[in-house]
């Protein structure tokens, strides 16, 4: 009996699942759309092709569907991101895998959809400071993410990483990717998402350098103590 049970709930939680999934794109749209204080409910639901009970049933109000979104955002960029990195062992690998990437059209699409989404969030989040560390949220863990992400490759390939805090470079980057998105939804013809990744490999090609410099100075450095150290001991010797 509670295997038939279980197997008779089952359909009902996927297909609960599958209504989140759709109003949670409806919303999307529309706020990129129309802006999330001018957006309705009723909007909501019909373009998900619900009615408003359905979005009472899953999130308690539209600032809660909001956050949603938010939550949404950081596992597909952390998914994304994954799967572009998980296999790389060098950032020599990581290159053309990211230019694909960029180059795919239907990145292009969603970068231009998540501009004008991020633009929604971060005004409501000025409008309302009480919602800022939700928006700030996707923010802070994809850094962090990609900090580990960057080290792991580090580590793997022996490239020497410079001294200098590794996620505050991850602000840096992720900074320049937040002022492309802008600048792609504002320029269109002229920004293309191609060009946020020969910054990308820009700053990676500088911090790389850097890193190999500093290990270079540290190594010549190293390697004049033992020299400095058996000329005092010549010298105590020879008087």
């Amino acid at each position: 009996m509670y295997i038939l049970g279980t197997e008779m709930s089952r359909p009902r939680s996927e297909k609960r699942a599958e209504t989140r999934a759709r109003l949670l794109e409806a919303a999307a749209a529309i706020f990129a759309e129309k802006g999330f204080p001018s957006a309705t409910l009723g909007e909501i639901a019909e373009r998900a092709g619900y009615t408003r009970g359905a979005i009472y049933w899953n999130f308690e109000d539209k600032e809660h569907l909001l956050a949603a979104l938010v939550e949404r955002q950081i596992a597909q960029e952390l998914e994304a991101d994954e799967q572009l990195v998980g296999p790389v062992q060098t950032f020599e690998e990581l290159r053309p895998m990211l230019a694909a990437r960029l180059d795919d059209p239907g990145f292009d699409k969603m970068v231009r959809t998540t501009a004008r989404l991020n633009l929604e969030l971060i005004m409501h989040a000025v409008r309302n400071p009480d919602f800022a560390p939700q928006v700030a949220a996707p923010g802070i863990a994809i850094r962090r993410a990609r900090t580990r992400m960057t080290e792991r490759i580090a580590e793997a390939s022996r490239a020497p990483l410079p001294k200098v805090n590794m996620e505050f470079m991850s602000t840096v980057f992720q900074a320049v990717e937040m002022g492309f998105a802008q600048l792609i939804f504002l320029e269109p013809e002229t920004i293309k998402p191609r060009m946020m990744g020969d910054a990308f490999m820009l700053l990676e090609d500088a911090l790389l350098a850097l890193g190999r410099e500093q290990a270079a100075a540290s190594k010549k450095k190293t390697a004049k103590r033992p020299a400095k150290s058996a000329r005092r001991k010549s010298d105590r010797a020879a008087r």
